[in-house]
C-alpha cells in the first residue's frame, strides 16, 4: 500500500496551472496559448502540492497523457465532463515521466479484461472493498532488484467494487480493454 504517488516537477516545465474549464458541449477543455508542446503532454490532477524552491512536489490523483489539437493559434486539451472544475497542472516534455515502485506494493500486474457488456474490468482475487487503487498504464517497464521502474502513460485513481462473494473488481472504460496495467492500493 502507498499513501500517494509523489512526483517532483520543475516549475519551468509547467505550461498550465489552473482549473479545467467547461466548453459549449459541457465537456472539459484547457486552452494553452503560444506554447511549444513536445511529444508527451501530461495533465496532472493533484491531491496535494508543495512548493520547494524551483520545483513542486505533487501527490497525484490522476495523470492523463493527452493529445493536443491546434485551434486558432491555441493548443486545446479535451477532457470528459467529470474533470470540469478540477485543478490541473499541464506539463510537456520530450521524454515520458518515470516512476519507481516497490515490488511488494504491486497487487496485480496484467491486462484489463473485457466484461459481458464490453467495458473494462480488473478482477482481484482478494476482497479490497471500499479501498482506492492506482491503476498505472506504463509505456514500458523495467525490473530492478527491489522494484519496478516504468515510463508512465496514464495513472487512474479508481475505487474497488464487489464482483462476487470472494472477489472484487475495478471498473474501467472500454478504451482500456486489452491494455497492460499495474495496480497498487492507495492507503491515504
Amino acid at each position: 500500500m502507498v499513501d500517494f504517488i509523489n512526483l517532483s516537477i520543475n516549475k519551468k516545465d509547467i505550461i498550465y496551472d489552473g482549473k479545467v474549464k467547461m466548453n459549449k458541449g459541457n465537456k472539459g477543455v484547457i486552452r494553452i496559448k503560444n506554447k511549444l508542446l513536445n511529444n508527451f503532454t501530461y495533465a496532472i490532477f493533484p491531491i496535494l502540492r508543495q512548493n520547494i524552491g524551483s520545483s513542486i512536489i505533487i501527490s497525484v490523483d490522476e495523470i492523463l497523457n493527452k493529445e493536443t489539437q491546434l485551434e486558432e493559434d491555441k493548443h486545446q486539451l479535451d477532457f470528459s465532463r467529470r474533470y470540469v472544475g478540477k485543478k490541473c497542472i499541464v506539463i510537456s516534455s520530450q521524454f515520458p515521466l518515470n516512476l519507481e515502485l516497490r515490488k511488494h506494493d504491486i497487487i496485480l500486474e496484467g491486462e484489463v479484461k473485457n466484461t459481458w457488456g464490453g467495458q473494462g474490468i480488473i478482477r482481484l482475487n482478494d476482497k479490497f472493498l471500499g479501498n482506492r487503487s492506482y491503476v498505472i498504464f506504463p509505456i514500458y517497464s523495467k525490473d530492478t532488484n527491489d522494484g519496478v521502474i516504468m515510463a508512465i502513460n496514464e495513472i487512474l485513481n479508481k475505487g474497488i467494487h464487489p464482483d462476487n462473494d470472494h472477489t472484487s473488481g475495478i471498473s474501467l472504460g472500454q478504451k482500456y480493454v486489452g491494455r497492460k496495467c499495474i495496480t497498487i492500493l492507495q492507503e491515504g
